[in-house]
C-alpha cells in the first residue's frame, strides 16, 4: 500500500551512508508507555540515549502504532532538540504524519522525524545522555477499554520509507542492530468520561388549547452550548468543532443562526478563522475552525477551548407555531435533537483534536443532550374579579389580602393562586388603585368590576392557573 508524507519527505542523503561503522557504541530509541482513556487523547514520548562518547549529528526514525485502536493526533519535536544548535536553528528538522493511501483525512498510519543538528559539525547531541526528542499525541478509539497496544520504532512509514538511523562520526549511519536498539512503548486503554458535552437551552411554549394559537414564549432564543467535562490531566486542546441539530419545521421556524459568546475565546480572543452556519429548514449545521497555522494552513490549529464551561457557542432565533394543537388539552413536546442537518457542513457532532497543531481528527468523545421543548396548553379557568383571597366573596378581606400580598415591600402575606382576580380595575397591574376600586365599590357606591363579575368567568390568557374560589 503506497503511503505519502503529510509535509516534507525525510531524506538525509548528505550525511547518511549505508555502511555502519564497527567502532560504534550503543544507541537506544525508547518510546514511553501510556495510559489512554477511550475516545480521549494521550501522548507518548520518544527518547534517544547515546551510551558512548561518539558525536551524534542527527537521526531519523519511523514510529508505528496499532491503527485499529488509535489515530495520530499530532507530533512535535521537543524544545531541547530544537536548542541543540547553540548559534541558530537546526540545519534540518522535520516531523510529519503519514496519511494512508486511502487519502481520507484523519486516516493516519504513523509518524516520522528527521534531524540534522549542524551542517558545520560544531554542535552535537550530548553523548552519555538520554533526551526526549519527540512527542506524539494520539486519539484512542471508542471501545478500546481493557485492551493494550504497542507503539514501536519501525521502518515502514513514508514514501520512501524512513528508516531508523543514528548519524555519527563524520556522517556514518548506524541502523537497528547491536549498536542501535529500540524499546517499544505499551498503551493501556481504560474507560473514561466524555471530554465534551453539547446541550440545548430553550424555554417551554404555551398555547391556547381552543384555538391552538401560541400564548407564551412564541419567539425565543435557543442556546446551543458546549462544555469541557474532564479534568486538566485528561484535557486536550481543541481546534474547532462541527455540529448539526434538527427540528420539526411544522412547529419551529429558525429565523437566524448567530455566533454565541463562547466562540469569542477562539484564536486568542479574535474568534474563529472559519465559521460556517446553514439553516436547511429542517436543521442547522455549524462548522468552526481556526486555520492560522505557523506553516501551511491545511488543518485547524490551537484555539483555546479550555475555558469553556457550558458556554453558548451558537444561538438560534426561533418562532414556534402551535396552531396544529387546536383542541389539544394535554400538550406535547417538540425536539431539538443533535444529528445530521443534511447539508454536509456540520453533519456530525465533533470536537476537532489539534493538540500539536499539525492535524485534526474528529473526536467522538462527546455527550449529547437533546432538548424536548414542552408545548403546554394554557388552560383558562374561571375566576371572580376582585376576589383576591379566593373565598367566593368580594369584601374588605380582599383589600387586606391585596395589600399584604402584593403592595407591601416585602410582601407580608400570601399572593393567592389567581393573580388576575386581584386586578379589580382590570388595568393589568396590581397596585393601590385596585385597593381603592374595591373599597369604593363596597363602601361608597363606586362601580362594580365589569368583567368576570358578579359570576365567575374566564379571561383568555389571564394569570389564573388555579382558582379554588370558583366552581
Amino acid at each position: 500500500m503506497t503511503r505519502t508524507i503529510v509535509g516534507l519527505s525525510i531524506c538525509l542523503v548528505f550525511c547518511l551512508s549505508s555502511a555502519a561503522s564497527a567502532q560504534m557504541g550503543d544507541y537506544v530509541f525508547t518510546i514511553s508507555d501510556a495510559t489512554a482513556g477511550e475516545s480521549l487523547t494521550y501522548t507518548q514520548t520518544v527518547s534517544l540515549s547515546v551510551m558512548n562518547s561518539a558525536d551524534v549529528s542527527g537521526w531519523s526514525m519511523s514510529i508505528c502504532h496499532d491503527t485499529s485502536r488509535s489515530d495520530v493526533c499530532g507530533i512535535e519535536t521537543t524544545s531541547v532538540v530544537l536548542g541543540l544548535n547553540l548559534i541558530g536553528p537546526l540545519f534540518f528538522q522535520n516531523q510529519a504524519i503519514d496519511d494512508a493511501a486511502t487519502s481520507v483525512p484523519g486516516s493516519t498510519d504513523g509518524a516520522v522525524q528527521g534531524i540534522v543538528i549542524d551542517q558545520g559539525g560544531f554542535f552535537f547531541f550530548p553523548n552519555g545522555s538520554t533526551l526526549d526528542v519527540l512527542e506524539i499525541s494520539y486519539l484512542a478509539n471508542a471501545g478500546t477499554a481493557g485492551q493494550t497496544s504497542t507503539t514501536s520504532i519501525c521502518n515502514t512509514v513514508g514514501t520512501p520509507n524512513v528508516e531508523p538511523v543514528v548519524v555519527c562520526c563524520g556522517g556514518q549511519s548506524v541502523g537497528i542492530g547491536p549498536n542501535l536498539q529500540v524499546v517499544d512503548g505499551t498503551v493501556s486503554y481504560t474507560t473514561s468520561d466524555s471530554q465534551w458535552s453539547f446541550g440545548v437551552a430553550v424555554g417551554s411554549v404555551g398555547y391556547d388549547p381552543v384555538t391552538g394559537l401560541c400564548t407564551s414564549n412564541c419567539t425565543q432564543t435557543v442556546h446551543l452550548t458546549l462544555a469541557n467535562t474532564v479534568d486538566n490531566a485528561q484535557y486536550t486542546e481543541g481546534a474547532g468543532l462541527s455540529m448539526g441539530i434538527v427540528y420539526d419545521p411544522t412547529v419551529v421556524t429558525v429565523n437566524s443562526v448567530t455566533q454565541g459568546p463562547g466562540l469569542s475565546v477562539l484564536n486568542g480572543g479574535a474568534g474563529p478563522d472559519l465559521y460556517l452556519a446553514n439553516n436547511t429548514g429542517t436543521g442547522v449545521s455549524v462548522l468552526v475552525q481556526n486555520t492560522n497555522l505557523p506553516a501551511i494552513p491545511v488543518l485547524p490549529y490551537n484555539p483555546d477551548l479550555s475555558v469553556w464551561g457550558g458556554e453558548t457557542v451558537v444561538t438560534l432565533d426561533c418562532t414556534f407555531d402551535t396552531t396544529a394543537l387546536a383542541g389539544d388539552m394535554i400538550g406535547t413536546n417538540t425536539a431539538f435533537a443533535w444529528g445530521d442537518a443534511g447539508d454536509g457542513i456540520g453533519n456530525s457532532v465533533t470536537v476537532v483534536c489539534g493538540e500539536r497543531g499539525l492535524v485534526g481528527l474528529s473526536a467522538v468523545a462527546v455527550d449529547l443532550a437533546d432538548a424536548a421543548v414542552g408545548l403546554t396548553p394554557a388552560i383558562d379557568l374561571p375566576f371572580l374579579r376582585g376576589d383576591c383571597n379566593q373565598d367566593g366573596i368580594v369584601n374588605i378581606a380582599d383589600v387586606v389580602w391585596t395589600i399584604s400580598g402584593y403592595i407591601t415591600m416585602p410582601p407580608i402575606g400570601d399572593q393567592g393562586q389567581c393573580a388576575e382576580a386581584c386586578d379589580t380595575n382590570e388595568d393589568d397591574s396590581i397596585d393601590i388603585s385596585d385597593v381603592i376600586y374595591t373599597l369604593s365599590y363596597r363602601f361608597t357606591g363606586g362601580p362594580e368590576p365589569v368583567n368576570q363579575f358578579p359570576t365567575c368567568d374566564v379571561d383568555p390568557g389571564a394569570d389564573c392557573a388555579n382558582n379554588p374560589g370558583c366552581p
